[in-house]
C-alpha cells in the first residue's frame, strides 16, 4: 500500500466535513490510491478542497450577510425612533413601569416563597402547635410539650419558643428588644451554632440556672459595640441581670430579626407556666428524623394528644395536635396576598405590552398613510411631466415656438 502524502492528507483532513461523511470520502480515496498513484489522489484532494471550501465560505458569507442585515435593521429602528421622541418615551416608560413592577414582585415572592429557609435540610423543620374542639390553632400548653418531647417518636429534636418584648437598662437610656425565649436544644434543632461562645445547655432550662441570653450579630455590633469579650458580660433584660454566652452569625433569622434570645432558665419554674390549662404563646419547633414523612410526625403528635386527652380529662378535653412545614408556617399569612400581586402586576404587564401594540400599530398606519400620499404625489407628478412631454412634441407647441421667428420676419 503506497504512503499517503503528508500534506495532500492534512489538506483533506481540514477541508471535508467532520463526521461520516469526511471519514467515509477519505476512505474511498486512501482504497483508490495504489491503483491510481499519487498524483490522482493530489487531484482529488484539491478538486475536494476547492469544493468544500467553496461551501464552507459560502456559509461564512451567509452568516455575515444575516449579521449585516440585522446590524442594518438595528440602525434602521434606532434612527426610527429618534425621529419620534415622543412616541419613543411613551414607549419606553410603559415598558419600563410594566417590567419594573412585574421584576420587584416576583423577587418579592421568589424570596419568601420560592426560595428555601436559610438553614441546613430547611425541608425537614416542622411547626407544631395544639388545636381546640373548633379548629381554632393556640399555642402548647408546656407540660403537654413536655410529653410530646418524651413521647414523640418522628423528630430527631423538638424545642419550643414564644415571642417576647423585653427592656435593655443599664446603658445610656432605655431600650425596648424584640427578643425569644427559647429552649435549648432550638438552635441544635434549626441547625445553627454561635460564632463567639457557646449555644444553650439543657443545665440552662432548669428553674434553679442562672438566666443566660445570646445576642445577634446586629445587636452585638449596633448595641454592645461589636467587642470581642462580649462572651461574660451582663445584659439587664426587663430587670433580670442575664449573662450573655453567645453570638449568632451574621445574617441569622428566624421568622423576624430578633436581637436576643433567652434562655428558659427560672421561667419553666413558673407555676403559670406549669398549669396544664394554661397555654403561655410557646410553640414547637422540630427537625423530623431522617426517612419520616410529615404526615407520619403529625399521626405521631395527634396519638400523643389523644392519650393526653385521657390521662387529663379537665384541661385537655378536646385537645389536639397539628403539625406543617415551617416554610408553609412562615408564608402562611402573605401567601395569598403575594399571589394577588403577582397576578396583578403579570395583568400589568401584558397591558403595557398590548398598549405598546396598539401604538407602534398606530404608527405604522400613519407611516403607511404617509406613503400613500407620497406615492400619489410622485404619480400625480409623473403624469404631469408625461403630458408636458406629449404636448411639447405637438404641432401647436411647434407652431407656438415658431411664433416669435415670424413675428421678427415681419
Amino acid at each position: 500500500m503506497k504512503e499517503i502524502p503528508v500534506w495532500a492528507d492534512r489538506l483533506l483532513r481540514r477541508t471535508l466535513p467532520p463526521g461520516d461523511e469526511g471519514d467515509t470520502i477519505r476512505g474511498d480515496l486512501v482504497e483508490e490510491l495504489d491503483a491510481k498513484g499519487s498524483a490522482w489522489f493530489w487531484r482529488q484532494t484539491l478538486s475536494l478542497a476547492v469544493r468544500y471550501g467553496w461551501r464552507r465560505n459560502r456559509r461564512s458569507e451567509a452568516h455575515t450577510m444575516r449579521l449585516d442585515n440585522l446590524w442594518q435593521d438595528v440602525r434602521y429602528a434606532v434612527r426610527g425612533y429618534a425621529r419620534t421622541p415622543a412616541f419613543t418615551l411613551v414607549v419606553i416608560t410603559t415598558l419600563a413601569l410594566g417590567i419594573g413592577a412585574s421584576t420587584a414582585i416576583f423577587s418579592l415572592v421568589n424570596g419568601i416563597l420560592l426560595r428555601p429557609l436559610p438553614f441546613a435540610d430547611a425541608d425537614r423543620l416542622v411547626f407544631a402547635d395544639e388545636v381546640t374542639p373548633q379548629g381554632n390553632h393556640i399555642s402548647v400548653s408546656w407540660p403537654n410539650f413536655l410529653d410530646w418531647r418524651e413521647r414523640q417518636r418522628g423528630f430527631a429534636s423538638l424545642a419550643a419558643s414564644r415571642h417576647e418584648l423585653v427592656i435593655v437598662t443599664g446603658g445610656d437610656r432605655p431600650e425596648r428588644l424584640i427578643g425569644r425565649r427559647v429552649t435549648a436544644n432550638f438552635f441544635q434543632t434549626l441547625g445553627v451554632a454561635p460564632v463567639i461562645g457557646r449555644s444553650f445547655t439543657d443545665a440552662d432550662d432548669r428553674p434553679d440556672a442562672a438566666p443566660v441570653a445570646i445576642v445577634s450579630d446586629q445587636f452585638w455590633k449596633n448595641g454592645l459595640g461589636g467587642s470581642s469579650d462580649v462572651v461574660g458580660k451582663v445584659l439587664v433584660l426587663s430587670g433580670v441581670a442575664h449573662t450573655i454566652v453567645g453570638v449568632l452569625p451574621p445574617g441569622f433569622q428566624y421568622s423576624q430579626p430578633y436581637s436576643v434570645f433567652i434562655a428558659m432558665g427560672p421561667a419553666s419554674g413558673d407555676k403559670y407556666l406549669r398549669d396544664r390549662g394554661n397555654h403561655e404563646g410557646y410553640f414547637a419547633l422540630g427537625r423530623l428524623k431522617p426517612g419520616v414523612t410529615l404526615d407520619a410526625a403529625r399521626q405521631n403528635l395527634r396519638a400523643i394528644a389523644a392519650d393526653l386527652q385521657r390521662e387529663y380529662p379537665n384541661t385537655n378535653s378536646g385537645i389536639s395536635a397539628t403539625a406543617e412545614l415551617l416554610l408553609s408556617r412562615t408564608v402562611t399569612n402573605v401567601r395569598s396576598t403575594l399571589y394577588v400581586l403577582l397576578g396583578a402586576v403579570g395583568f400589568l404587564l401584558l397591558i403595557a405590552c398590548a398598549n405598546v401594540a396598539n401604538l407602534l400599530i398606530a404608527r405604522g398606519s400613519t407611516s403607511w398613510r404617509s406613503a400613500r400620499r407620497s406615492e400619489a404625489g410622485g404619480a400625480a407628478f409623473r403624469r404631469s411631466c408625461s403630458s408636458r412631454a406629449r404636448w411639447s412634441r405637438s404641432p401647436a407647441a411647434r407652431s407656438a415656438s415658431d411664433w416669435p421667428r415670424r413675428c421678427c420676419a415681419c
